[in-house]
């Protein structure tokens, strides 16, 4: 039944939502079903009456097993041609139908597989013969790129980018240039150098898969569309807002005009734009397009569902962004408590929602919890990502963030020190991440009037920033506060002034007055002139 829903033709799916609801009811009633054979629906009813609990864990991965099944032929051959291509394509499906079945559908008591084997067991598993299994490279391939999206929907980012390098190596032999599986395993690539925070090596394979797309698939075909939606997502974790705005923006219109509003890429996408108008500071408008995205979610799919906690986890995120504590806690709270449920322990997903959750604790004054949540979140990551991701840094930076805030400023700056010392060593002196953790030590030397040393980090913050990242980007004003209150501490006022007033007009441009890098900068000036005695000016500036 998920699978007849989910089909990727629109022929093959249900025609209605009455249609779905008949033969969920058949099914309710043990009558046979629209969907499927009798041999195939008798065994996932076995495996799902044996394995209830373990079947919220599943639909985790579900849609990824989908993606195998589906070839298709884009050459214009002659009708024997055809057919006989029709064949091989045909027999290729059953091979790897027949594969999915025995390797992830049934547990093997001769295997030592139990009645409680868990989706990854069964997952490694099917990874360890496909080698073994198939003799058609073709299909060989696609089972990889299947299993590298499952490993990847479990969090387990290094598996699955072993999968996705063997597919992507047989079709280089195998596929024309210019096919679909191409573009399709240059962006499960793409994806894998994303997940590990390498935006410029990703930005390559996918910029690859969009040219083959563009030149040799239909218009707007959905591997194309895919990769697009990815690299707008790259671009705009390097501060490349402007094309990544433009990229996103003709995605969505694809998207839109081949599948339609509900369709679930089409939510999934809308759902990644909201993030980016988020991070850019249009506040009003990805609060709208998140309630929207969240609503739409429920709809179709329930409260439960993975896609609607990820809408509910985004407009948590935005409302803490928008100092919406209370509003916030609520939608993080239900999140993180389903995740920890029904995903593997350190779930990527699960870390985020916990992220989240904690800095609302944090600005709540529930530092206990905080800390509570900062420290496991810091420990999941570096045990599933190791030391230097920059996933595990964004970590130990918010950690750190409630240590300052339980006044542990020794702790807090042990850590951001061996923080900064890593990413410096790992990523370079002027990447952004590196920029970003010296600037929250510099904050911190602030904080113990250590002036001199503040100045000296902040100054070369900014002076970096400047240098590396793009000139729209929001950042460089950041941090030219941050310098400005070095210069304020340190009484050298007319310098701090001119910089602070500086960086408040380029952020009101750049990401709007409502923006909380805007909010707080505007808070400073005021802070600034109310110690020089200018209360008219700090009335000016106050929100």
């Amino acid at each position: 039944i998920i699978l007849k829903a989910i089909d990727k033709d629109r022929e093959q799916r249900y025609q209605g939502v009455n249609e779905l609801k008949a033969d969920l009811q058949r099914f309710l009633l043990h009558q046979p079903i629209e969907a499927s054979p009798p041999t195939i629906r008798r065994q996932l009813t076995l495996f799902a009456r044996r394995h209830r609990s373990f079947m919220a864990a599943a639909a985790t991965v579900a849609a990824t097993m989908v993606v195998a099944v589906a070839v298709s032929t884009s050459f214009g051959f002659t009708a024997q041609a055809e057919a006989n291509a029709r064949k091989v394509e045909q027999k290729r499906a059953q091979d790897i139908n027949q594969f999915l079945r025995e390797m992830l559908l049934l547990p093997d008591p001769e295997r030592g597989e139990g009645p409680d084997l868990t989706v990854a067991e069964m997952l490694d598993h099917a990874a360890a013969q496909i080698d073994e299994r198939l003799d058609d490279p073709m299909a060989e391939a696609g089972i990889h790129l299947t299993v590298s999206e499952a490993y990847d929907a479990l969090g387990r980012f290094d598996d699955a980018q072993v999968h996705a390098q063997a597919a992507y190596d047989l079709y280089r032999v195998h596929a024309p240039a210019g096919s679909v599986e191409m573009v399709e395993a240059l962006t499960a690539l793409g994806r894998c150098e994303v997940r590990f925070g390498r935006f410029e090596e990703a930005d390559d394979l996918l910029r690859d898969a969009i040219a083959r797309g563009r030149r040799h698939l239909t218009v707007g075909h959905e591997a194309t569309r895919t990769a697009m939606a990815l690299l707008a997502r790259s671009l705009a974790e390097r501060g490349q807002y402007r094309e990544a705005r433009s990229l996103y923006e003709e995605t969505l219109a694809m998207q839109m005009s081949v599948a339609g509003e509900d369709d679930p890429q089409t939510l999934t996408l809308k759902s990644n734009y909201a993030v980016f108008l988020e991070r850019t500071g249009e506040l009003d408008e990805a609060e709208r397009l998140a309630r929207e995205l969240l609503e739409q979610r429920r709809r179709l799919f329930g409260d439960d569902h993975p896609s609607t906690l990820v809408s509910m986890n985004n407009l948590g995120g935005l409302l803490r962004s928008r100092g919406r504590y209370q509003e916030a806690l609520a939608y993080l709270e239900q999140v993180v408590a389903a995740r920890r449920e029904v995903l593997p322990e350190g779930h990527p997903d699960t870390l985020t929602a916990m992220n989240n959750l904690g800095i609302v604790y944090q600005r709540l004054g529930r530092l206990e919890e905080a800390r509570e949540l900062a420290s496991e979140v810091y420990s999941e990551r570096q045990r599933m990502l190791g030391p230097s991701h920059v996933r595990t840094l964004t970590a130990g930076q918010n950690l750190a963030r409630v240590m300052q805030a339980e006044d542990d400023l020794d702790g807090a700056e042990v850590l951001l020190r061996e923080l900064v010392r890593v990413c410096r060593a790992e990523h370079g002196a002027s990447e952004p991440g590196t920029l970003a953790l010296s600037g929250d030590l510099g904050v911190l030397l602030l904080q113990r009037h250590r002036t001199e040393e503040a100045e000296a980090i902040l100054r070369e913050v900014f002076v970096e920033g400047s240098r590396v990242l793009p000139p729209d980007h929001w950042h460089v004003a950041k941090y030219e506060t941050l310098l400005a209150m070095a210069m304020a501490q340190g009484e050298q006022f007319e310098e701090a002034e001119s910089l602070m007033r500086h960086a408040e007009s380029r952020l009101q441009e750049l990401v709007g007055p409502g923006h909380p890098q805007t909010r707080y900068t505007r808070r400073q000036l005021v802070r600034l002139y109310e110690d020089l005695g200018r209360p008219e000016d700090a009335e000016a500036f106050r929100d």
